[in-house]
């Protein structure tokens, strides 16, 4: 959502502080994305570890 605003607005720019502005909206948005892509990174290595964990303890024990 941000990049499409930031592109809209580069897109429409027609001054030099206009372009500025959308270049500074366009590398907000790119943080953004790093952020969200290691935040997703993390999350997939703590589900996987947890999976390992589960893995090696075995099959539960059978409720009799």
């Amino acid at each position: 959502m941000a990049d499409r605003l930031a592109s809209t607005g580069y897109n429409r720019a027609v001054t030099a502080e206009e372009l500025h502005r959308a270049a500074r909206q366009m590398m907000f948005s790119d943080v953004l994305d790093i952020v969200a892509a290691v935040l997703a990174v993390l999350a997939v290595l703590r589900l996987t570890r947890m999976q390992h964990e589960k893995a090696l303890r075995g099959p539960a024990p059978s409720a009799a």
